[in-house]
């Protein structure tokens, strides 16, 4: 099964195919989450000062 064939993992570890597409699935959305929580904390920073300049 092809899904077992070892594969080196974002870390270089042999691991199981679907392991590996795991793992770098989980480092991608956990990026995303990062920038978005980064963004909104930038517009809300934005804001409250943009309504305290008027």
């Amino acid at each position: 099964m092809q899904a077992f064939r070892p594969v080196r993992d974002l870390d270089g570890e042999q691991v199981p195919l679907d392991e590996a597409a795991w793992r770098a699935t989980r480092a991608v959305a956990g990026s995303v989450l990062l920038q978005a929580s980064v963004l909104a904390a930038l517009l809300t920073v934005m804001g409250i000062a943009l309504c305290r300049s008027r």
